[in-house]
């Protein structure tokens, strides 16, 4: 079928409203643009999750689609294991798909689970038993992650599941201890890290609202290392961070509600705030 790639947001909105039915009879496809996920109505987007495969990939993936349109998208025939994936990673992703996904036949959309700072603890439990070891590093790395579920990853026999444990900022100094003699260095080196990493004030609040591998922590880690240190009142602040963040942090994991607002109240501007002075 042909796919429309309009050029601009009001000619997107103009074509759909003129052909939604074409569009549902798979007669015509429209690719939007990320930057317009948030502007277009939810009814228009629901319909393009639900017929669209040109836009799946996008709003899939985009962190501003909302709960109920990755629903839809995830049971839409259309839709490729990628894109579960994407779903799966999405930390917009309701609990029921999360839960449903948890038992995807891919292994890849099992690990995007495993890794979804939004995913209870009562899923990662099983996961951690997974046979693919992608799945377990998944559950290794997760911050909502129980802690004596990680201090049984980090004995596992997969030199990549262990490694997640030593980078993971929830992993206790003295399973951090024990990897930091690990045989394979990559695991020794991560451990060390992140042991400086908690004496100098870890990622809690970032790691728990945006994921442990979000841009959000390279930006603010590399503020802290190369800004905060180098002066006096920056360490103070790194104090105060160390001393407030884990009780906060607990607050919000597993809640998807208070990690958005985290990231929007919190995390961006000071994201915004540390690329300005950094430049």
């Amino acid at each position: 079928m042909p796919v429309i790639r309009p050029t601009s947001l009001k000619d997107c909105l103009d074509f759909i409203s003129q052909h939604e039915d074409d569009i549902k009879n798979g007669i015509y496809d429209v690719q939007i643009e990320p930057k317009w996920i948030s502007s277009i109505p939810l009814i228009i987007l629901s319909l393009l999750a639900q017929f669209s495969k040109a836009s799946a990939s996008t709003i899939a993936a985009d962190s501003k689609t909302p709960g109920a349109v990755l629903e839809i998208l995830s049971k839409a025939i259309h839709v490729s294991y990628g894109n579960h994936e994407a779903i799966a990673s999405n930390p917009n992703t309701p609990l029921s798909v999360l839960e449903r996904f948890s038992k995807h036949g891919y292994e890849f959309v099992r690990k995007a689970v495993a890794s979804n700072p939004n995913t209870p603890a009562t899923i990662l439990e099983v996961l951690a038993n997974d046979a693919d070891e992608r799945v377990k590093e998944g559950v290794a790395i997760n911050i909502n992650t129980p802690v004596n579920i990680i201090e049984i990853l980090a004995k596992a026999n997969e030199d990549a599941v262990r490694h997640a444990v030593a980078t993971n900022p929830k992993t206790s100094v003295g399973v951090l201890e024990i990897l930091a003699r690990d045989s394979v260095e990559r695991i020794r080196q991560a451990a060390a890290k992140n042991i400086k990493s908690n004496k100098m004030g870890g990622c809690f609040l970032v790691t728990a609202s945006c994921g442990t591998n979000s841009q959000e922590i390279l930006i603010l880690q590399s503020f802290r290392d190369k800004k905060l240190l180098a002066s006096s009142i920056g360490r103070i602040l790194i104090l105060i961070y160390v001393h407030i963040s884990p009780p906060l942090a607990n607050l919000i994991v597993g809640s998807p509600f208070m990690q958005k607002l985290t990231r929007q109240l919190i995390i961006n501007p000071a994201c915004w705030v540390a690329e300005r002075i950094s430049r």
